[in-house]
């Protein structure tokens, strides 16, 4: 009976996900502080996908277009395009932190339904991945690999919480350090553009 008032499946789709989004972006910074604004943005939108997980999954058939994505997109357009990004520079910057953070939360569901399906917490199935692969690996064929996965948890790094609060393990754990080094080379292209 839906199909009486939506004509498709995609335009059902598209509402749910902009139902979903009725959550309120963040506003404009006092502070003027665009990269804390990005990142801020950027946790709102984990926020909303770890609420409604289900989105990761829908087929992306275009840009927001909706009222909530439509205010989502101001919200981070304002922020990514305050160091002096072009119209479409912000647009395709905006469009990368996007796709970081929803393939991110997209593994992050998966796995943690995977870790579900075995009992086993997140994290252990991660350190048992590597093991296991160390076991079967040759590291004179594979010593990147190698050499990666016997680093794992003894470089003594701190765990970044910013986009990972209550979880061990899982893709989400280092997501900041990627965030950060996106707004890094904004910075950089943004620095770059004012002295020319």
């Amino acid at each position: 009976s839906l199909y009486r008032y939506i004509e498709r499946k995609d335009d059902l789709l598209l509402l749910m996900a902009d139902a979903a989004m009725e959550a309120t972006p963040p506003g404009p910074r006092e502070d003027g502080d665009w990269r804390a604004g990005v990142e801020e943005w950027c946790q709102e939108v984990v926020a909303l996908y770890r609420a409604h997980p289900w989105m990761v999954r829908l087929p992306v058939s275009g840009p927001p277009s909706g009222p909530n994505g439509i205010r989502w997109t101001e919200a981070g357009l304002r922020e990514i395009s305050a160091p002096g990004l072009g119209r479409l520079e912000s647009l395709q910057m905006l469009l990368v932190l996007n796709t970081v953070l929803r393939e991110t939360l997209r593994m992050e569901v998966e796995m943690s339904q995977a870790a579900e399906r075995r009992g086993t917490p997140l994290g252990e199935g991660e350190n048992a991945w590597a093991q296991g692969l160390l076991g079967v690996l040759d590291p004179a064929e594979s010593p990147t690999v190698t050499g990666v996965l016997d680093r794992i948890g003894t470089e003594g790094q701190e765990l970044d919480v910013r986009y990972d609060p209550d979880r061990a393990g899982g893709p989400a754990e280092g997501l900041g350090f990627g965030i950060d080094r996106i707004l890094d080379g904004i910075e950089a292209h943004a620095r770059r553009r004012t002295r020319t």
